[in-house]
């Protein structure tokens, strides 16, 4: 008889039970780091050790870049990972921030090099806009537009939903920021 009972509550059960919903997944991507840096942080089981020392700041009219040079260390094994994090703070929005690994910074410099360069003569198109991407997608835009005749500047990273505009004077000081950072770590990795 309890046999019966419990066949009557479970068919009972199924009845009544909207049974698509039981079985809905839902599926969640979880992306591998994509710098080294990001990759210790991000470890588990072991002791993360985070160091890092502010370089300087480049302001902005709509917003601020903070460049800190890091190094970060797994306890344990002794694995060191360097580079920079650039917290990107604008618009009333969330900061943002990027990791930038040890040998990305020459060609992240390289980048803002040529983008602050950039002039008409690039191209005889009446439009243009140039952009670098960094592994942790911290992105500067370069576009230009022959109508309005201006070249324009921006930062964004990720999923920022606006991007923090940015005058040539704000890239050189960014490349001058992220030499220091380099010239510090390089003193930290010869030592």
């Amino acid at each position: 008889m309890c046999k019966i009972m419990m066949v009557a509550v479970a068919g009972w059960f199924l009845l009544t039970v909207d049974l698509p919903a039981l079985t809905e997944v839902t599926n969640v991507i979880i992306l591998p780091p994509t710098t080294r840096l990001e990759a210790v942080e991000n470890t588990v089981g072991k002791i993360v050790f985070k160091g890092r020392t502010e370089v300087g700041t480049v302001t902005a009219p709509t917003g601020s870049i903070t460049v800190f040079f890091k190094e970060d260390t797994l306890v344990g094994d002794n694995t060191k990972e360097h580079g920079v994090v650039i917290v990107i703070k604008g618009g009333g929005q969330n900061d943002e921030r990027a990791l930038v690994d040890y040998d990305e910074l020459d060609g992240l410099a390289g980048a803002l090099d040529y983008l602050s360069r950039l002039t008409w003569s690039a191209t005889t198109m009446t439009s243009f806009d140039a952009s670098y991407t960094s592994k942790s997608g911290l992105r500067f835009d370069s576009v230009g537009n022959r109508r309005s005749g201006k070249i324009e500047f921006s930062i964004r990273n990720g999923q920022m939903p606006q991007k923090l505009v940015l005058a040539p004077e704000h890239l050189a000081q960014m490349r001058s920021l992220l030499d220091q950072a380099k010239r510090k770590l390089d003193e930290l990795r010869g030592a």
